[in-house]
């Protein structure tokens, strides 16, 4: 699964918008956004708090495969 993907479904099982997502991981609605569309990637530090969140929510989030998405995709990375 893309990490886009991933981003929506987390979101849809916790019931979060864009805006609530980015609330929750203290993050721009602007990034959320561009993860969404595929415009951006999340750096590890953040993907770290992404799996944190989905933690604490009881929704599963595989790292490793994001890791491996994220190493295999040329899209521009997060600054």
């Amino acid at each position: 699964m893309l990490y886009s993907e991933s981003i929506k479904a987390i979101r849809r099982k916790s019931l979060l918008s864009q805006s609530d997502f980015a609330k929750e991981l203290s993050v721009l609605f602007s990034t959320v956004n561009k993860w969404n569309n595929r415009e951006l990637i999340p750096v590890i530090y953040t993907l770290r708090f992404i799996c944190e969140f989905c933690h604490t929510h009881n929704i599963p989030f595989d790292i490793d495969t994001q890791m491996e998405s994220k190493e295999n995709n040329s899209i521009r990375m997060e600054k």
